[in-house]
């Protein structure tokens, strides 16, 4: 049998099972970023030293399997960010830096038929993704085994290859059979799976959409309220404060908004986006999605201009764009700096470090005067001679 085959992932397997599984094959015996008091960690990730193991792995089975997990506890919206969770991603499967912990403590459950069955059909068994959140399996009609909250990291690291391997007998003393928590969590109506939404609006299609409502859309957000200043801001003053306000809650509820001008006034909408937008392909990990951006932004434009854009948008770097995007009569290295260093000296200045450094030279001074006149008591007393010299002085002058 091909290992790596045997190791992939399966469609139905969580993130914590297939990282312990590729360890525990591998001989890994630390397993203190996957595994805490109690159950899993909510925020699994392979060891910084073992990372190697998952290179031989075809980067979209490891991606389709973190996704799966992600989606039991994400909605989307045309608006989210399909790929935010990337780095998330290759932290989890190939940390940058070594982890000492893996988050909070998530219960550890399995079906043992279930357990049963995968080593009779395939000869190794795995954890799978739906034993992180039910406690009743729907194949086998049956309520779970559950690690007690009580159990060591060492006890559940020492017990799981026992579950693996069907020996109950090894592991009936940490085991507990859950109470039923109701009716596992249901999606929204509105919401869509990752696989669902193939369509998403870019930040620069997102910013003329709201431009667009602040001036044709009468919808106001639950919340949204006018300002009583009692007469401190003048009437331009006024006007800018509440657009700035409205601005700022239609871009947080920029999905009703978009919901509400479609049940409205759709076809005026529909003319607004068939002449401002346009439909841009890109391929990431091996799959296909459509991105909904500006006509007349270009992605140049952003690389050059608007960085924090740039760096949001999902087809950074994916949407090619000519060569003469890259060619600027300044070094846009050097006017980040530039920008860095003034901020750096504002901030400073809010904090009043300039008047931190005074008092800490003079400090350093005072120390370096006690220490050449030969320690503090000498020079407190030619200090009092000092005083009292200029005090005589002082006096001769009145007298």
């Amino acid at each position: 049998m091909n290992s790596v085959k045997y190791l992939s992932p399966q469609s139905d397997e969580s993130v914590q099972g297939f990282i312990f599984r590729v360890m525990l094959l591998n001989g890994w015996g630390d397993f203190t970023t996957l595994i805490t008091h109690g159950g899993w960690g909510s925020e699994p990730s392979a060891p910084f030293e073992s990372k190697q193991f998952f290179n031989v792995f075809d980067a979209c089975l490891l991606l389709n399997v973190f996704e799966k997990q992600l989606d039991k506890y994400t909605e989307y919206s045309l608006f989210s960010d399909r790929f935010s969770h990337i780095n998330l991603f290759r932290e989890t499967f190939f940390p940058h830096k070594r982890k000492a912990s893996c988050g909070s403590s998530i219960p550890l459950r399995f079906c043992r038929f279930c357990i049963e069955e995968q080593l009779y059909d395939k000869g190794f068994s795995y954890f799978k993704l739906e034993w992180l959140t039910d406690t009743f399996c729907k194949t086998h009609l049956t309520p779970m085994y559950e690690f007690k909250k009580s159990s060591s990291l060492a006890k559940i690291k020492n017990s799981l290859m026992s579950v693996l391997l069907a020996d109950w007998e090894a592991v009936e003393e940490l085991l507990s059979t859950p109470s039923f928590c109701g009716e596992p969590r249901q999606r929204s109506s509105l919401s869509l799976s990752r696989d669902e939404r193939v369509v998403s609006f870019s930040p620069c299609a997102q910013r003329i959409l709201v431009e667009y409502f602040m001036s044709h859309s009468d919808y106001y957000p639950t919340g949204c309220f006018s300002v009583a200043d009692y007469g401190f801001l003048s009437a331009i003053q006024r006007k800018y404060f509440s657009k700035n306000q409205r601005r700022a809650q239609l871009t947080k509820n920029l999905e009703e908004v978009y919901e509400y001008e479609i049940s409205s006034n759709y076809q005026r909408l529909m003319d607004f986006n068939a002449k401002n937008l346009e439909l841009k392909q890109i391929r990431h990990f091996g799959k296909l999605h459509w991105l909904i951006k500006s006509k007349v932004r270009s992605c140049e434009f952003c690389f050059k201009h608007s960085s924090d854009e740039f760096r949001l948008c999902l087809a950074a770097g994916l949407i090619y764009y000519s060569g003469k995007g890259f060619s600027s009569k300044e070094n846009l290295c050097d006017k980040s700096f530039e920008r860095l260093e003034l901020d750096i000296e504002l901030h400073q200045r809010r904090l009043k470090i300039s008047d931190g450094e005074r008092v800490v030279c003079k400090s350093i001074e005072k120390s370096n005067h006690i220490a050449a006149v030969g320690g503090l008591e000498i020079y407190q007393r030619e200090r009092e001679l000092r005083l009292k010299a200029a005090a005589k002085a002082l006096d001769s002058l009145i007298f």
